[in-house]
């Protein structure tokens, strides 16, 4: 694994056991010139989704790594990435690993 210069361990691209890539429900995708890593989930109203997006939004304080998030009626979408590496890093794998357990639960 890679570091940039100010520290930040840059995870390669291709698929590797511990690559976020590999994380349940997570995909690759490209967005304004970015690799990002996206999670849809659904819920059963505007209600629960909004929930969500409140508990996602403290996940992403408690670890200083904040997301894209688009908030809909019964859905919620995520785009996650490193704006300062201009890609993905450890911080975006830990962060998407946790809003997994939020959901599992």
């Amino acid at each position: 694994m890679q570091t940039a210069p100010w520290g930040v361990a840059l995870l390669t691209l291709a698929p590797t056991p511990e690559s976020p890539m590999q994380i349940d429900h997570w995909t690759k995708e490209p967005r304004n010139g970015v690799t990002t890593l996206t999670r849809t989930l659904k819920f059963p109203d505007w209600k629960t989704a909004l929930a969500f997006v409140n508990a996602i939004g403290a996940i992403g304080e408690a670890q200083d790594h904040h997301a894209l998030v688009e908030l809909e009626w019964g859905r919620v979408t995520i785009h996650v990435w490193s704006h300062d590496v201009k890609g993905l890093s450890d911080r975006d794998e830990r962060y998407c690993r946790a809003v997994n357990e939020l959901a599992a639960a």
